[in-house]
């Protein structure tokens, strides 16, 4: 596997958690790849809403793990939420109740050693990055260092003016743009922009993928990671995990 980070990044509500969650399943569901999938975001945690049933006195948070002093894989491993039908799929993120505020704030050197950490005990590290991850020394580090970010757009008007607004910020040569990837996901059935004129808008697509309803239910009733997309929807995820993963011809 050739690509050890991947990032995932996009306006608001363009299902970029969703994403993250069915490309790290797809991608460990072969069981000898350990696969971390680490949730970037403090205005929105995620592990209460991937493990609703949980006790959020027991869910662990990634917060734990970037305070600690020595931060080592013992903290990591400490720290990571595990999918009980997938050893080998871990996740990171924050916990009930945290924020911005419930941890000391880290530098972008922190931030790019724990990434670091992460990817040396495992095969794939996949990011959930924040819209605005300007401020975010992880996120900050998470789309700088990634192998590969992928780019998520909808078939709205108001996803190219996100990626217009951020282009001026992303033009420096240390975001490395050429290593992103562009996908157009449909996260509703309400079609406002055309999809082929979406096509042509993006200039390069490299996977679609087609609404899911069968997501949208299992997302809204706290069992997403027991979801098994429809068929069409899984084929364009396998497309874009091997373009993500395997080697180039």
């Amino acid at each position: 596997m050739p690509l050890r980070r991947i990032s995932v990044w996009g306006p608001p509500c363009s299902g970029k958690t969703t994403l993250a969650v069915e490309l790290a399943k797809e991608i460990s569901s072969a069981p000898d790849i350990q696969v971390i999938l680490l949730f970037a975001d403090r205005s929105v945690p995620v592990l209460p809403v991937l493990f609703p049933r949980a006790d959020e006195r027991e869910l662990p948070s990634l917060g734990a793990a970037l305070s600690s002093i020595d931060m080592d894989v013992s903290d990591v491993m400490s720290s990571a939420a595990v999918c009980s039908e997938r050893a080998n799929l871990l996740f990171l993120g924050y916990g009930t109740g945290e924020n911005a505020f419930s941890y000391p704030e880290i530098g972008e050197g922190r931030a790019k050693a724990f990434l670091d950490l992460l990817g040396s005990i495992c095969d794939c590290l996949i990011i959930d990055c924040p819209s605005l991850f300007q401020g975010d020394p992880l996120s900050s580090a998470a789309m700088k260092s990634a192998d590969a970010v992928v780019r998520i757009y909808t078939p709205e008007m108001r996803s190219f003016c996100f990626f217009e607004s951020q282009s001026p910020i992303t033009a420096d040569g240390e975001w490395r743009t050429d290593r992103h990837v562009r996908v157009l996901n449909s996260v509703s059935r309400d079609i406002f922009f055309p999809v082929e004129e979406s096509r042509r808008n993006m200039k390069e697509c490299a996977a679609e993928l087609p609404y899911s309803g069968r997501i949208k239910q299992f997302a809204s009733d706290g069992r997403l990671l027991s979801c098994r997309p429809e068929r069409k929807y899984r084929g364009a995820i396998g497309k874009l995990a091997r373009l993500l993963t395997e080697s180039p011809e």
